[in-house]
């Protein structure tokens, strides 16, 4: 995920950041793993 990942996200609706959220915290617990 980089920068631009977030900028367009925000630009989206709220269902979209919602999943970009789930998929942020599915990477920290891949990563904590």
């Amino acid at each position: 995920m980089n920068i631009y990942d977030v900028y367009y996200t925000r630009q989206d609706s709220c269902a979209s950041q919602t999943i970009y959220l789930v998929a942020c915290l599915l990477c920290l617990l891949v990563g904590a793993l």
